[in-house]
C-alpha cells in the first residue's frame, strides 16, 4: 500500500517539457493515471499501447471519470481512436507523444519532483538471486547504520518491515511514487530488483541507478523474450545506464561476458567468482574460498 504524505501538483508544461510542443493553457495537474477506471478530476491520463491492453481504447472512459488532460501514444492509431480524439480535442488538452511508454517514467519522475536525486540506488538483475541479494544488501546497510530499503518480489521497505508489493519491479508510476515516499521518510539507500520485463517495458526509466549487479541468466521468461540472446540483451540494458558508477558481475555465469562488454570504460567493475574466474575488465575481484552454510 502506498501512502501520500502531502498533496503534490505540477504544471502540465513542466511535465511535458521537451517531450511535446504544447502551447495551450498551463493546467495544474494533481495526479497521474494509466488506469482509466481510477482517473480523477485534475489528473493527467497517460494512454500507452502496453503489451496486453492498448490504453488509448480507454481515453474516453478516463475523460468521463474527470481526467483534465490526456497524452497518448502517437503511433498506429486506429480510425476509431482518431475519431474519439477528434471528438474531445477541443474540450481538453489531447497530446500525442511518440514512444510514450518509454517516457512515462520521466513524466512520473518530474511529477514527484525527482525523488531519488539524493539516493544511492542499486539495481539487481538476473534470473535467480535478485531477491536474496537485494534483501541481504539492505540488511547489511541497516547493520552499518544506514537508512536503507529494498523494492522487490517479497515487498518494499526496510528489511525488518517489508510491505507487500504487486510486482518484482513496480510499473513506472507506482515506482516513482514509492521513491517519493521513501524520500519523505529520508531513506538514502535503495536496493531494487530489476526484472528483464521492467527493462524491456521501460518501467525504471528515470531511476538514477548508481550500481548495477548481475547474478545469472538461466532458462526463464522465453515466452516474453523468445531467445536467450534477447533475454540477455534486456538484462544488459542496466549496465548501459546513464550515470552508472559501479557494476558487480558474477563471472561464473555464461552470460557475464555480455554484461562486461556492455559496461563503459569509466565504470568501476567488481567481479565475483567461486571458481577462480578472472577478467581483464574487473578493477576488483572477490572470491569466496571457504563457504559454510549455517542456520
Amino acid at each position: 500500500m502506498l501512502y501520500s504524505y502531502r498533496m503534490l501538483t505540477q504544471h502540465l508544461t513542466a511535465l511535458l517539457s521537451n517531450l511535446v510542443d504544447y502551447q495551450g493553457k498551463d493546467l495544474v495537474i494533481s495526479g497521474l493515471c494509466t488506469d482509466s477506471r481510477m482517473a480523477k478530476p485534475g489528473e493527467l491520463f497517460l494512454a500507452s499501447r502496453g503489451t496486453q491492453l492498448d490504453g488509448r481504447m480507454y481515453i474516453e472512459e478516463a475523460i468521463k471519470q474527470g481526467a483534465t488532460a490526456v497524452i497518448y501514444e502517437a503511433e498506429e492509431l486506429t480510425q476509431s481512436m482518431q475519431q474519439m480524439i477528434a471528438k474531445y480535442q477541443h474540450q481538453l488538452p489531447m497530446l500525442a507523444i511518440p514512444h510514450l511508454e518509454e517516457k512515462i517514467g520521466l513524466i512520473a519522475q518530474r511529477f514527484y519532483r525527482n525523488p531519488a536525486k539524493d539516493m544511492h540506488i542499486m539495481g539487481v538483475t538476473g534470473t535467480n538471486g535478485k531477491t536474496s541479494c537485494a534483501y541481504f544488501l539492505t540488511q547489511a546497510l541497516e547493520i552499518l547504520g544506514k537508512k536503507a530499503a529494498m523494492m522487490g518480489t517479497i515487498g518494499v521497505g526496510p528489511a525488518s518491515a517489508l510491505k507487500e508489493s504487486t510486482h518484482t519491479t513496480l510499473c513506472a508510476l507506482p515506482l516513482q511514487q514509492q521513491l517519493y515516499e521513501f524520500s519523505e521518510q529520508h531513506f538514502n539507500y535503495i536496493n531494487m530488483e530489476v526484472s528483464s520485463h521492467a527493462l524491456a517495458q521501460h518501467r525504471v526509466a528515470g531511476v538514477p541507478f548508481e550500481v548495477a549487479l548481475f547474478t545469472n541468466l538461466t532458462l526463464d521468461h522465453l515466452d516474453f523474450h523468445k531467445t536467450m540472446e534477447a533475454y540477455g540483451e534486456a538484462k544488459a540494458q542496466l549496465f548501459k545506464w546513464p550515470g552508472l558508477k559501479y557494476a558487480v558481475v558474477n563471472l561464473d555465469d555464461a552470460f557475464a561476458e555480455i554484461m562486461l562488454n556492455t559496461i563503459a570504460d569509466k565504470i568501476h567493475v567488481i567481479g565475483v567468482t567461486l571458481h577462480n574466474k578472472i577478467h581483464a575488465r574487473c578493477d576488483l575481484l572477490i572470491k569466496a574460498d571457504d563457504i559454510r552454510l549455517s542456520v
